[in-house]
């Protein structure tokens, strides 16, 4: 009986602990790859926010270009310098640092450290030269290369946010890595914008400068022109012009006649009018109605047609005009153009270099924090009790404590 109790509490007991240890010893496994994350927030412009399709488009880009950078080798060159610099100067050596220190000495690694974190804070990113300098970031794991296959960037999905991830056994280490990696590419994409963009509006500025010029030259060039065309009209150095001026004293005489006629009308009328008609004297009578009425005709269609000529004269005037100055026109137009849109540019040139020294920002630093140990002992402790009470569950739903019932055969009477 006490056998088959303790095989029973065995049975019962078995499944929980193996749940419980199993729970720990995956919980162990994977403390000790811990995750080092920070976030870098990109400052989107109001301008850009007030629009949807142009915000995901900016952000979009905006991302992918920090991303690229990030990963370009100049950054990983300072974090190298940065974080060996403050690997060799920290109390808390770690087994490679006393390596270096037995093998080239303190000092040396001391002035190796001071050289290295100048060249982080003047953001020098030239490559490592010296065959010990090479050897000592090596052998402590902080060359570039392996700073960039073990870092990870990552883009947030809709938010203008990038992720930054390093996992190892050193949560402290670690963490202070990715917050001096993020410390670092902020002031170098600051700097590298600033630089790029000042470069940008020096040109602008040079660009703008020499338009000016251009446009000045042109437009003083259209004046030359327009006063030249206006002062050959004055002169009646121009053949449409004096064209005109025949037509139009031709037109003035006819009127006069024309005048003359209707006068010598009223008269065959006996009408007085004002017009004294002078063209008919006593050598030269006032012809009768009909051959007045034919030079009134005559008359009219004369006046029409030296109205449509001077009409079409004042029209070929107008189309000389513009073909003398419409090309010097047309330049200065197009000239104002490339001066106004260089102009824009430079506003945005501006605005741009004005935004890039707030662009970027830390917005969650890397926590150096690990799990604690007494957290694995307490998932373990619960997963065990809640399997425990499952398994009892299951055993009790199968009668498995139940006492077995013993049916005795009765032996048949003899009668």
């Amino acid at each position: 009986m006490i056998r088959k109790t303790g095989i029973k509490i065995a049975a019962l007991l078995t499944l929980p602990a193996g749940v419980a240890a199993l729970t720990f010893a995956l919980f162990s496994f994977f403390q000790d790859e811990s995750t080092a994350e920070a976030r870098i927030r990109i400052n989107v412009p109001d301008t850009v926010q007030d629009s949807a399709q142009v915000h995901d488009s900016y952000v979009r880009q905006r991302v992918q270009h920090i991303m690229s950078e990030m990963q370009a080798p100049a950054p990983v060159q300072l974090l190298s310098y940065a974080v060996a610099a403050h690997t060799l100067t920290s109390r808390r050596h770690s087994a490679a640092v006393q390596a270096l220190e037995a093998q080239h000495g303190s000092a040396l690694l001391a002035d190796m450290a001071v050289r290295f974190g100048a060249r982080a804070e003047t953001l020098d990113t030239a490559p490592v030269t010296d065959s010990l300098e090479t050897a000592v970031l090596q052998q402590l794991g902080y060359l570039p290369a392996q700073l960039a296959a073990r870092l990870a960037v990552i883009r947030i999905p809709g938010m203008p946010e990038v992720r930054v991830q390093l996992q190892g056994q050193d949560p402290h280490q670690y963490a202070l890595i990715v917050n001096t990696y993020c410390r670092l590419y902020v002031t170098y994409h600051q700097v590298v914008e600033e630089e790029r963009l000042s470069a940008d509006l020096l040109m602008l500025e040079q660009l703008m400068a020499q338009k000016k010029k251009e446009l000045d030259e042109k437009a003083h060039q259209l004046r030359i022109r327009q006063d030249a065309y206006e002062a050959a009209t004055r002169m009646g150095q121009n053949p449409l012009y004096q064209k005109m001026l025949t037509l139009e004293k031709i037109r003035e005489d006819e009127l006069m006649h024309l005048e003359t006629i209707r006068s010598a009308m009223r008269m065959r009328r006996g009408q007085t009018g004002q017009f004294v008609a002078v063209r008919y004297t006593a050598d030269s009578p006032v012809p009768d109605t009909a051959d007045l009425a034919a030079q009134l005709g005559a008359s009219l269609a004369r006046i029409a047609f030296v109205s449509r000529e001077i009409e079409r004269l004042e029209e070929a005037r107008e189309n000389q005009a513009i073909a003398t100055i419409q090309p010097v026109q047309q330049e200065v137009n197009q000239a104002y153009r490339a001066y106004l849109s260089l102009q824009d540019r430079l506003k945005q040139t501006e605005q741009a270099l004005e935004m890039a020294r707030t662009e970027l920002i830390v917005s969650s630093k890397a926590s150096s924090r690990s799990p604690s140990p007494l957290a694995g002992y307490l998932m373990a402790a619960m997963t065990g009790f809640s399997s425990f009470l499952l398994w009892l569950v299951f055993l009790v739903r199968n009668n498995f404590f139940q006492r077995p019932t013993h049916a005795y055969a009765t032996r048949p009477q003899i009668a």
